[in-house]
């Protein structure tokens, strides 16, 4: 539970900020210059880029010194970054314009920067955890991760723009930060630990089934970055349809992929995890390749919702799969690098995805999403005779 609440706390700081960046910078007068949209796009990416950059780091600075402590002082810098966010209107006053570029676009640029940062020290490590303390159930457990995950990045988009309307633009940030702050106290009661770094760590990276494991990861977090960014365009701009749609799309991927990761997890800790990332991998290649293909708001709604579904299979598995295969002592560095991986998969599918789209149009462009999916699973079957997996 003290996993779950952190791991929410983090995602819905981070999530939060997207759909309120927009409405920040004229709230506030933030200038973008000549560029807005390139803008924009630009200071949502630098909290996905430090955010996977520095979850190595993060997880080895946590096996010399401990975890706990490392998440406790992340858990309290997200929660402040995430504030001067909200406040980089006010704090951007005091700071001069650097060569065209305005004081306040600057305080915004660098926390989103260090909001990404930060949260880098608390979710690996929140993941390394229970590949530790939850062996006997760990697929049950990554599921109650990953719905904590899902959870808090379903919940910021919508709650957000909500207390906007009810009350001012800082009002969202603040409340992200006191949850994140209240989530400081109660990783308080985290175990205690240290753990000197073993030399193996400095070949974690030719482990072969970790770069598997982790292309999972990055197809996933590939396949929803294409629909969170790019698909409510598609469905806007490209269907005509209204921003009803919009919503019942978000909500039945997103509804169905938190609340069946618990029910995921189960039957991955009952089954060979591989087993069921094949198998839910398999349709999944295809209804991911087809929401070019969706035409009106009952297959959108169709589709999105087996995206859901197939996604609260495959992501539990995988998590657990990364605390099965890591040596003991080095849980800290495969969480960091499989998030990593996870990280820039959704950092990279809005620009490739847009791109394509630009090019090729909407209904060829998702078929990267397949693509992607079926190297991995062709990976997975390949080198199953050589995947070492440790009792649990």
């Amino acid at each position: 539970m003290i996993i779950g609440v952190v791991t929410f706390s983090v995602m819905f700081s981070i999530s939060i900020v997207g759909p309120l960046l927009n409405e920040l910078t004229i709230r506030e007068d933030i200038p973008l210059g000549p560029s807005p949209n390139f803008t924009l796009g630009i200071v949502f990416s630098l909290g996905t880029i430090s955010l996977a950059l520095f979850q190595i780091p993060f997880a080895i600075l946590a096996t010399k010194v401990g975890r706990k402590p490392v998440v406790i002082i992340g858990s309290i810098l997200l929660g402040v970054s995430t504030i001067a966010i909200g406040y980089s209107g006010v704090l951007g006053i005091f700071i001069p314009s650097i060569s065209g570029v305005s004081g306040k676009l600057i305080i915004l640029s660098i926390s989103r920067f260090l909001q990404g940062l930060f949260a880098a020290a608390t979710w690996p490590i929140l993941m390394a955890l229970i590949a530790v303390y939850f062996r006997d159930e760990i697929g049950y457990a990554m599921g109650i991760f990953g719905a904590s995950f899902g959870l808090g990045m379903s919940l910021g988009p919508v709650i957000g723009p909500v207390l906007v309307g009810l009350s001012n633009i800082y009002t969202p940030f603040i409340l992200a930060g006191i949850l994140a702050f209240i989530a400081t106290f109660i990783a308080i009661r985290l175990p205690e630990d240290r753990r000197e770094i073993r030399r193996t760590e400095k070949r974690f990276i030719y482990d072969p089934n970790l770069i598997i494991i982790s292309l999972v990861a990055f197809t996933l977090l590939y396949t929803l970055g294409s629909i969170v960014v790019i698909y409510p365009r598609y469905i806007r701009n490209y269907l005509g349809l209204d921003v009803k749609a919009v919503a019942i799309a978000m909500a039945a991927s997103s509804l169905t992929y938190t609340f069946l990761q618990p029910l995921g997890g189960k039957l991955s800790d009952k089954f060979d995890n591989r087993l069921i990332i094949v198998v839910a991998g398999v349709p999944f290649l295809i209804i991911s390749s087809l929401f070019g293909y969706a035409y009106d708001i009952y297959s959108i709604t169709i589709l999105m919702t087996l995206f859901g579904v197939l996604g609260g299979f495959i992501f539990p598995a995988s998590n657990a799969l990364v605390g099965l295969i890591a040596p003991e002592g080095m849980e800290n560095i495969y969480s960091g690098f499989y998030n990593m991986m996870l990280s820039l998969g959704i950092t990279v599918s809005p620009i490739v995805v847009g791109v394509l789209c630009d090019i090729i149009g909407y209904q060829y462009a998702y078929f990267s999403n397949g693509v992607l999916m079926l190297i991995t699973l062709g990976l997975i079957v390949l080198n199953r005779s050589r995947f070492k997996v440790k009792a649990g």
